[in-house]
């Protein structure tokens, strides 16, 4: 069984629970590293800026402050060691984590459903390159 390290352990407490619900049954299948949780203003400025976000700050699901969540909504995590060029294996570790998804919800022990960033239209075609990126959809403000 693998475990999250301390960089990633600490970029999942800023996320909601469910996040952290999901992610730690998918360490216990997939080594994987949660590169990026709750991004303050000038994270996501600078996340903007480099072309790793398409919005401004608060308009991500990343954001927390400056908007009524508690928690992030949003994680980016990646399939460990990372390969930047391996398309087909950021593939298949999206697909796992949403099907793992899909059961802790249908087992009661998440409430929200999620969507990869390789697939924003959730049409099953991974067409998109934000694959390190999973938010919770349907989530409450103040959740």
């Amino acid at each position: 069984m693998f475990v999250f390290g301390r960089r990633s352990t600490a970029n999942l407490a800023e996320c909601h629970r469910d996040l952290r619900t999901l992610f730690s049954e998918v360490i216990k299948w997939i080594d994987c590293a949660a590169i990026d949780g709750e991004r303050g203003e000038a994270e996501q400025e600078t996340a903007f800026a480099q072309g790793r976000s398409k919005v401004h700050w608060p308009n991500s699901k990343h954001n927390v402050d400056g908007v009524k969540r508690k928690t992030a909504w949003a994680v980016d995590v990646v399939p460990y060691p990372v390969d930047w060029k391996d398309r087909k294996r950021f593939e298949r570790f999206a697909a796992f984590v949403l099907a793992t998804a899909e059961r802790l919800r249908d087992e009661g022990l998440m409430a929200h459903a999620v969507r990869n960033g390789g697939d924003w239209d959730r049409d099953g075609v991974f067409d998109d390159w934000d694959m390190p990126h999973f938010e919770l959809l349907g989530v409450a403000d103040g959740e």
